[in-house]
This record gives C-alpha cells, structure tokens and sequence, in this order.
C-alpha cells in the first residue's frame, strides 16, 4: 500500500490504512492474504517506517529538501513562470507532475503552494523592473499623463488611444494616423537586451487594454508604470499592423 501511494500520490500517507476499501481487497487477494486480522496494528508500528525507508532507497525517492533537487526544481519552475502566464493553481498542478515524475516526495499542499506564489512574484518583479528599464522620467511623465482625465471630458487620452477606428473610410484613415503619431510621441522603445518574453508584454498590455482607468492607478508604481509601457509598446505594432495596414489596404 505505502508503494502504491508513494507512486501515485507523490508521497506517504499519514495513515497507510486510509485508501478504499477495494484497494485493500484487490492487494489481499494480489499477495494471497487470507485475513487482515491485526492490520491495524500496521497504523503505529515500526515497521511502517522502516517499510517507507526501504521503498524510498530501493525506488530512490528524495526529499525536496535535497539541495541539488531543489535547485533543479527551482530553475524549471522560474522558466516555466518567465515564459508563461499561467495562473498559480495551473502552476501549482504542473509543479505537483514535476515533482511526482522525478521521484521527489511531495512537501505539504501549503508549503508548495506558497513556494510557488512567491517564485511567481518574484518573476513578475523582475519583469516590470525590466520594462521600467531606459525610462526616463520625461517618458515616464508622457505615460502617467495616459491616466489623467482633462478638464471638460470624460475620456482620459488611455481611453481614446485603446478605441481604434471600426469602419473603412477616408475618416477612419485619418484617425489610425493620428493615432499612430500619438503613439510614436511617447517615444517608448523596450530594449532588446532585456530578452522579455512577448507574450509576458502581450499580457500586460491586455490589461492595460481592458482595466478601468481608476484600476490601472491603484497598482503598484512598478506595476503601473510596466504595464503602461507594454500598453505602448504593443499599441504601436497594432496600429501600425492592423489598423493602419488594414485600412491602407483597403484605399490601395
């Protein structure tokens, strides 16, 4: 029973006896047990613990604890957690078949799971750092400037820069121009050395695209400053790409 668990279940119970009653039967009747009178007794034995020490030398299972493990385990799950944007649950499911399938015995569900929150903070730290980076603070000021609502309207100039023109028309060709050069004004150019992942850009960006005004303030600076930065950087791919092509095309 312990083996059977230890393989599926990635660790060892704190009760050995506590799977279904079938699992019971299906083992008796594998290893010709006539009666499981005094399996009880298996609950606080000894030989319980030296029955998991042997499977773990013999099947070699390792603590996560074990040095050379968890920093194997720690440089998959920071690659996994840059060039993705899975939610933590994902995360944390994808975590527990790493550790499984490598023979590492799972630590407790709240140990994992705050390891893997924190790991996932860290390198969404380390992205926005890398976007705030070569901003200077005349650009920075043009990007905060996106949130303010001018006197006598309604719409602050994020609002009116997210909403492009719909319909083709000589109309519709000015407003993508002009929205294009509004753009391009800010002057915000991520650096290549920084080596961002794009679809870490395109999430920010989406954000931008979608949240309120009033939600976008109330991030973090580190926060609010990347994503407004990933807002203009992909803004201009899409109207350059997109709107203006589309409608170019369409006058061609």
């Amino acid at each position: 029973m312990q083996l059977g668990t230890v393989r599926y279940l990635g660790t060892f119970l704190e009760d050995p006896l506590d799977v279904p009653t079938p699992v019971l039967q299906t083992l008796t009747r594998q290893l010709f047990i006539d009666s499981l009178d005094g399996i009880q007794v298996y609950r606080s034995d000894e030989q319980r613990w030296s029955h998991a020490a042997e499977i773990r030398a013999q099947y070699g299972y390792v603590e996560i604890t074990e040095p050379r493990i968890g920093l194997r385990f720690t440089r998959w799950l920071y690659a996994m957690c840059w060039t993705g944007t899975d939610r933590p649950s994902v995360l944390f499911e994808r975590a527990t078949t790493w550790l499984v399938t490598q023979k590492v015995l799972l630590p407790g569900c709240t140990t994992l799971e705050r390891y893997v929150s924190h790991l996932r903070s860290r390198v969404e730290e380390r992205v926005w750092e890398l976007l705030a980076q070569g901003i200077s603070s005349t650009e920075q000021k043009r990007l905060e400037a996106l949130l303010e609502v001018p006197a006598g309207t309604r719409q602050s100039q994020l609002d009116r820069l997210r909403t492009g023109p719909v319909m083709v028309s000589s109309t519709s060709l000015t407003i993508a121009l002009l929205r294009l050069n509004s753009v391009r004004e800010l002057g915000i150019k991520i650096p290549a050395t920084a080596r961002i992942p794009a679809n870490r850009v395109a999430a920010l960006a989406r954000f931008a695209g979608a949240a309120k005004v009033n939600a976008i303030l109330r991030l973090p600076n580190p926060r609010r400053l990347a994503t407004l930065v990933a807002f203009a950087h992909c803004l201009e791919g899409i109207c350059t790409r997109r709107r203006f092509g589309r409608v170019g095309r369409s006058f061609a």
